[in-house]
């Protein structure tokens, strides 16, 4: 999981660069098609880059050609990824409840890590949708009519799209497997990139309450740090209680 998200940002920085050109920036996005590869080596959820990237792309300003590069690198390889591959679950039909659950795991993989918990379900529900609803107001507003501002805006537009697709690809294939089971917590890199792409999409709306509201600010980021190093204590023992029920399944056999 680490290592699709890792190689998922680098394959994001590196491809980027609006009116550049030359031998560095060719080379530099032939790198960037490389580490879309390895983004699959990690899970095959990493397959979801290559739309990404074609996004990137388009957004960034590439040539044609290099529009096509992708595309054609894209279908390439997910072809050959997938060639003999057999799915090992149901689609099952698109009922109103199975939509609403698959919608609630989405919204639960975007709550992590809090979703994982049973404590803080509904806190994550919360967060899930907050991450959901601002991802999706960005993405109407600056990432397809709109266009984004600056290289940083588009690298954390493409972080927010890759995670956002992470969550609905998660929430159509594994809706009902292990349903008794929390919501597994590895997910949480991919929910942390769609956190760091917010932040970087809200920094100037911050900069200027800082500018303007400081104190209140401070009171907030004081307070939220407060929360979370309460519910890292919740948070600790489930974990500590995990571990513990693996050290025994691995002591008996």
């Amino acid at each position: 999981y680490v290592h699709t998200a890792a190689f998922a940002v680098f394959a994001l920085v590196l491809l980027d660069g609006a009116g550049e050109g030359g031998r560095h920036a060719d080379l530099r996005r032939v790198l960037a098609l490389l580490a879309g590869m390895a983004a699959a080596f990690g899970i095959a959820g990493g397959l979801i880059i290559w739309p990404v990237l074609l996004w990137a792309a388009w957004r960034g300003g590439l040539s044609r050609g290099w529009l096509i590069a992708v595309a054609l690198t894209g279908i390439a390889f997910i072809a050959v990824y997938l060639l003999g591959l057999r799915s090992h679950a149901s689609v099952g039909a698109l009922e109103p409840m199975r939509l609403l659950r698959m919608l609630d795991y989405s919204i639960r993989f975007l709550g992590l890590p809090w979703s994982h918990a049973a404590l803080f379900l509904w806190f994550g529900r919360a967060i899930g949708s907050v991450i959901l609803l601002g991802g999706l107001h960005f993405l109407l507003r600056r990432g397809l009519p709109g266009r984004p501002r600056n290289r940083l805006e588009r690298i954390a537009l493409g972080m927010l799209l890759f995670a956002l697709l992470m969550a609905a690809l998660a929430g159509a294939g594994r809706v009902d497997i292990a349903v008794d089971r929390e919501m597994p917590v590895r997910y949480s890199v991919f929910t942390a990139m769609a956190q760091v792409g917010l932040l970087i999409l809200l920094g100037p709306w911050l900069a200027r309450v800082w500018n303007e509201r400081r104190r209140l600010l401070q009171i907030c980021v004081i307070g939220a740090a407060v929360l979370m190093l309460a519910q890292q204590v919740v948070a600790g023992r489930a974990g500590a209680m995990v571990a513990g029920q693996y050290t025994e399944a691995s002591r008996q056999f």
